[in-house]
């Protein structure tokens, strides 16, 4: 499965490539946001995004006053693309912010991970891509 991994933590993007490398998936990690206005980025190229959703604000990206960094990720790919699945992954519990991805049928992960990926794993398969 070809993933693509947006997240601002260099260190966890690093372990969490090896991983799903190991599992025999084809990675791709952006660590800054801004990177998705200067670069050309085929989105539908992925089967899944994981997406981190707190990450420092790129200046193209436009959010409303309480939106986080990866909900108007989220819409900029959805603009873009409608082929790849997502998950969501977070250190942050909000109730409001999962319910709004649950509502579009896109699952959240709470960070950390477990040590050897399973909850990880496990996500991925749920999602069916």
């Amino acid at each position: 499965m070809k993933i693509l991994i947006i997240d601002d933590d260099k260190f966890l993007t690093q372990t969490m490539e090896r991983a799903l490398n190991n599992e025999g998936h084809d990675i791709t990690v952006i660590n800054k946001a801004s990177v998705l206005e200067t670069e050309s980025i085929d989105f539908s190229s992925f089967n899944l995004i994981l997406l981190d959703l707190m990450m420092r604000k790129p200046q193209f990206l436009k959010l409303s006053r309480n939106e986080e960094t990866g909900e108007g990720i989220y819409r900029y790919i959805k603009g873009r693309s409608n082929k790849p699945k997502f998950i969501i992954i977070t250190g942050k519990d909000d109730i409001d912010i999962a319910t709004n991805f649950k509502r579009f049928g896109v699952p959240i992960l709470q960070k950390p991970f477990n040590s050897r990926y399973e909850d990880l794993f496990d996500a991925i398969r749920d999602v069916h891509v």
